[in-house]
């Protein structure tokens, strides 16, 4: 009995300094990167997150997947943020990517983040880009900023992201570096956040030089806090 007062004593006060955060999003299209990743299809997405007070974390990250794929992605993380002040993080972070109908495609990430005062910005390189050992490395970076009206709930949300593939010669994915971007307008209220977002890319050929189209999406999403 006093093994099992001093267990949930020791669990009672990890969780102490710990947070547990969820949230349950419904969107008209996944989009990652710019590019549509269930054939435009709506989608179901959940994730679980746990930080401790020291800075660590871990979380899972779950969508549904449309198209000729189907399936689940799953991806897993762990990770470190520094809180340099108040206004200013920095942090390493592993993700792994998981498909649960084409397992060949999986592959993993490293990424250096930081999130400040006036925007925030992420750098990511993979060995194994799209889960081909063939297709080498790639790299990630994407700039972000939110601005914010607190009177209204109301956020204007902009991102630009790079995508550099390491050898286009080698990467089968049917695609090669290319550019993308979002425009995004959010309102809070309560649990919920409503989002209307625009994404597109620049940049983006096939092997044949032949310049992409069909990336634009306008889309919405709905997320609420569990």
């Amino acid at each position: 009995m006093k093994k099992m007062i001093s267990f949930l004593a020791l669990a009672l006060s990890f969780n102490a300094v710990a947070e547990i955060t969820s949230t349950a999003t419904l969107t008209s299209d996944y989009v990652w990167r710019g590019l549509t990743q269930n054939s435009h299809e709506s989608a179901v997405q959940g994730d679980f997150k746990y930080t401790h007070k020291s800075g660590f974390y871990g979380s899972i990250w779950a969508t549904s997947l449309g198209g000729s794929e189907s399936g689940h992605e799953v991806d897993t993380t762990i990770g470190y943020d520094y809180k340099i002040d108040d206004a200013h993080t920095i942090g390493l972070s592993y993700v792994d990517y998981t498909y649960t109908r084409k397992l060949s495609t999986n592959f993993q990430e490293v990424a250096l983040n930081y999130s400040g005062k006036w925007f925030d910005l992420m750098y990511a390189v993979s060995q194994n880009y799209g889960g081909d050992d063939d297709n080498g490395e790639a790299t990630y970076l994407n700039i972000s900023r939110s601005f914010v009206c607190e009177k209204s709930n109301m956020a204007l949300n902009l991102a630009y992201g790079m995508t550099t593939i390491g050898d286009d010669d080698k990467w089968t994915g049917g695609h090669t570096s290319y550019n993308d971007f979002k425009i995004g307008i959010a309102k809070t209220k309560g649990d919920f956040t409503t989002e209307l977002f625009y994404t597109g890319t620049t940049g983006r050929e096939t092997a044949a030089g032949v310049e992409y189209t069909e990336d634009s999406v306008v889309g919405f999403s709905l997320s609420t806090t569990l």
